[in-house]
């Protein structure tokens, strides 16, 4: 069975490329993986699991803003658990993603959410490609809906910007 090269690794990115794909479909703009890091670089006792981070992740999203001109910051973590074989044989494997939002000017909630997905296959990293990869679906479908009315609400009160148009919004 084809296991993409990044499942391979452990701690690789994949269940982000859905969302990133979701949002420069919508003509967001997404900063690259280099500039991201060095935003963590700066931030030392940083974590990998920004989305658990409260004060430090609205501390992230200010200096996303600050450095790269960034209005929202997204973070996500993705678990996937491992469901063993079922009678069949076919390995089973359940993603789990948590995700949130931010405004990077503001430092406020945006939208945040938490999907799920399985996926089964007679290998266990394709399994996991499958799984990390619909969790990340999900959650793109939901999230851009929610981008879009939290643009729309925030140009409702006046702030920052006055026209909604996805190529204005930088992520």
């Amino acid at each position: 069975p084809y296991v993409r090269p990044e499942f391979r690794e452990p701690g690789a990115r994949v269940s982000a490329s859905n969302i990133e794909e979701a949002l420069n479909n919508n003509q967001y703009i997404v900063l690259d993986q280099g500039s991201v890091q060095q935003l963590r670089a700066d931030m030392p006792g940083l974590t990998g699991d920004l989305v658990k981070q409260g004060d430090r992740l609205t501390d992230f999203a200010r200096r996303a803003n600050e450095r790269f001109h960034a209005e929202i910051v997204i973070v996500g973590a993705t678990t996937v658990i491992n469901g063993g074989r079922d009678r069949a044989g076919q390995e089973t494997r359940r993603a789990l993603m948590s995700y949130r939002a931010i405004d990077a000017s503001t430092g406020r909630l945006l939208s945040s959410g938490a999907v799920e997905s399985a996926a089964m296959a007679s290998d266990p990293l394709v399994a996991q490609q499958r799984a990390s990869t619909r969790v990340s679906q999900i959650a793109a479908e939901r999230l851009i809906p929610q981008l879009t009315r939290a643009a729309r609400d925030r140009a409702s009160r006046g702030e920052l910007y006055a026209t909604v148009e996805p190529e204005d919004v930088v992520v």
